[in-house]
Formats: C-alpha cells, sequence, structure tokens
C-alpha cells in the first residue's frame, strides 16, 4: 500500500472513531435525560411546586429570625 493511500485509510477510519464516540455521549445524554429527570434541585429552569407550611405556637411578643435562607418566607398572625 503506498504511504498516500495508507495516510488517507488513517484519517477515515479516525474519523470513523470519533463520529462513533460522539454518537455514544450523544445515545447516552439522551438516555440520561429520559431516566434521570429530577437531577436538578435548584437553579434555572426547576419549578419549585413543593411548598412547606408550618404553624407554631408562640408566644405573645415572639421574634422570628430566618438566617441563611433562599426563598420567600410569609408570617401571618393568628
Amino acid at each position: 500500500m503506498e504511504p498516500r493511500n495508507r495516510n488517507v485509510v488513517i484519517v477515515v477510519v479516525a474519523l470513523v472513531v470519533l463520529l462513533c464516540l460522539c454518537l455514544a455521549v450523544a445515545a447516552a445524554l439522551v438516555l440520561g435525560s429520559l431516566f434521570i429527570t429530577d437531577v436538578r434541585t435548584s437553579g434555572p429552569g426547576v419549578s419549585t411546586g413543593a411548598e412547606e407550611n408550618r404553624t407554631f405556637a408562640v408566644e405573645p411578643g415572639a421574634a422570628l429570625r430566618v438566617d441563611n435562607f433562599a426563598g420567600n418566607v410569609t408570617v401571618r398572625a393568628a
């Protein structure tokens, strides 16, 4: 086999292998997105359907202190 033909064959084989690897990665991403849907728990695009309501009995004149919290807090007097 001539050196020029051998180089062409090597380049074609390398491109085919690279294409197969890209297809394998794409297939893994598609399958991962189908089976693992709730990976993200925060950030843009995440729905916030879970809501937590808590009720506490407190003494008159009680104070509310919220530290290190990301979200909304609603306080109602009963």
